[in-house]
């Protein structure tokens, strides 16, 4: 902490500092989305897993948030550096853990089970500090002109991490995309129900090739983690030498004095709730949006889970590049952060009403590549619109709490993603409720959150602080 108000002094290894965070979030989420985009080839090349092995790696994320979330807020308010470091190292060893299988094959395939397992437990343990701490580097690092669009860069370049996977994927594994159920363009027969899995497509002789594949896959996806984890313990310090605003020197609130004033404050409830139902939905449908979309027919024809991928890639990165232009925008125009996010979600909600429409069959298309050019944008244009909101809200929450700490706000903001998260997942357990309320999930998330957000007070304690002090 700085005991003296002193002039602010602005760095340019800021960004460099932000750069290396960014892409721990980043492939933090790469690692946490391994199986997703290989299921098929990993079903087959390990007999004995199912997708409810798959799914519990994905769901790994959201079970330790509940023992290890505390834990991680309070590393972060003691140690920025410290926090980064073990997050990095926990990423280092269970990346490696996996590889074990390559280095000594004979071990059992329950044993690289466990393994796998360990390392998305691990993975999510890092990802809570990855996730909650954008706002504290931000704070610490940069001047209040450009922390919303320092926040932003460390937030959606997590995201960013779920549409690398993809292409990784597609690379190492070149079995995933050539194998099977007629995946060869943009389009393909539409899914015949009760039909065969795909793991049938492949023999117990295709196996050990399958096997090599994902050897390979896994061994790549271990490098960068080691090389993150090495740059940090060479330079990324907690704070500069001398602060680039005069918030970011003055005391926050203690951790139990400043959850006990956020848990009291009616903003940072709504807040909360807003990015858990407009944020956690439409990222958690991107990942069953395969099943969802490859139903939609046109003459017999149907979107081919390829394309759905690609398709997902394209939407990550149009959505990281809109966060960020949004961001700086925002930067920009100061104070007006609560219009900004209600005309976003405004927007998306009425893009994503079309896109349900299409989806439906109520607005009918002449033909196959008309579909195919309406649900590209649609969708594009709907989660750039919705998820350019995640940077400004976590902002806003910052914002209406201080001067709670920047470490207490954003994992309050996040904790509301992992549990918005969690409870559409747990939607699926129900029975008989099948897929088709997927059709109508995405408008509801975005117009639901307009009356909270109307109750929000608009207030800015930070930007007022730093105003007066300039």
């Amino acid at each position: 902490a700085f005991t003296d108000i002193s002039t602010p002094v602005v760095y340019t290894r800021r960004w460099y500092v932000l750069l290396l965070f960014s892409l721990l979030a980043m492939f933090q989420c790469t690692v946490w989305n391994t199986w997703g985009p290989v299921e098929k080839v990993a079903l087959a090349a390990f007999p004995s897993w199912t997708t409810s092995d798959i799914s519990m790696f994905a769901n790994w994320g959201n079970y330790v948030l509940f023992p290890f979330f505390v834990p991680c807020m309070v590393a972060i308010s003691r140690s920025l550096r410290m926090s980064v470091v073990v997050g990095s190292g926990l990423m280092v060893l269970g990346t490696s853990l996996r590889c074990v299988k390559v280095i000594w094959p004979a071990i059992s395939q329950e044993m690289f089970t466990v393994l796998c397992h360990v390392c998305a437990f691990l993975n999510g343990i890092s990802g809570i500090i990855f996730c909650s701490a954008p706002p504290a580097v931000s704070a610490a690092w940069f001047p209040a002109g450009e922390r919303v669009t320092a926040t932003s860069i460390g937030q959606t370049f997590n995201g960013l991490g779920g549409g690398l996977i993809y292409l990784l994927a597609r690379i190492m594994v070149r079995s995933n995309s050539g194998g099977g159920e007629g995946v060869q363009g943009s389009n393909s027969s539409c899914p015949v129900e009760n039909s065969t899995s795909s793991v049938s497509v492949w023999s117990t002789d295709d196996q050990p090739f399958l096997r090599k594949e994902i050897n390979h896959y896994i061994i790549f996806l271990a490098g960068p983690p080691v090389i993150f984890f090495i740059l940090v313990i060479l330079y990324f310090p907690s704070a500069p030498p001398s602060p680039p605003s005069e918030t970011s020197q003055i005391e926050r609130t203690s951790l139990l004095q400043g959850t006990k004033d956020l848990l009291l404050n009616k903003s940072a409830w709504l807040i909360m709730i807003v990015f858990a139902v407009s944020q956690s939905i439409p990222g958690t449908w991107g990942a069953m949006m395969v099943t969802n979309l490859s139903k939609i027919e046109v003459k017999g024809q149907c979107l081919s889970e390829e394309w759905v991928d690609l398709l997902a890639v394209v939407s990550t990165v149009a959505t990281t590049i809109t966060s960020i232009m949004g961001a700086r925008l925002t930067d920009h125009l100061k104070g007006h952060m609560k219009i900004s996010i209600i005309c976003l979600l405004t927007s998306a909600g009425m893009v994503y009403t079309v896109l349900t429409l299409v989806s439906i069959q109520v607005i009918q298309l002449p033909s196959f590549m008309s579909l195919q050019v309406a649900i590209y944008i649609l969708l594009v244009v709907g989660n750039c619109l919705a998820q350019a909101n995640s940077p400004l809200l976590l902002e806003f929450a910052v914002e209406v709490c201080y001067p709670v700490s920047e470490v207490i706000s954003g994992g309050w903001i996040f904790l509301g993603y992992g549990l918005g998260s969690m409870v559409f997942l747990l939607i699926f357990l129900i029975p008989g409720i099948g897929t088709t309320w997927l059709n109508y999930i995405l408008p509801i998330s975005s117009f639901i959150c307009l009356p909270l957000l109307f109750m929000v007070k608009e207030e800015y304690r930070r930007m007022e602080v730093d105003r007066v002090k300039m």
